[in-house]
């Protein structure tokens, strides 16, 4: 877990925003997001439990 938090840390994200090949900019990171998505990770047929 420890690795997949700094992958998806703002860090972690400028470190493989920077990463190049002769001069080319290989990776575009998407983790961060000023305006996140949560509801993009909730399966569409999914109700919370009521009690």
């Amino acid at each position: 877990m420890s690795y997949i938090g700094f992958i998806t840390s703002r860090e972690g994200q400028e470190i493989i925003e920077e990463y190049t090949v002769e001069g080319e900019q290989l990776f575009f990171p998407e983790a961060v997001s000023e305006n996140p998505n949560f509801q993009q990770y909730v399966p569409e047929d999914w109700t919370p439990d009521e009690e």
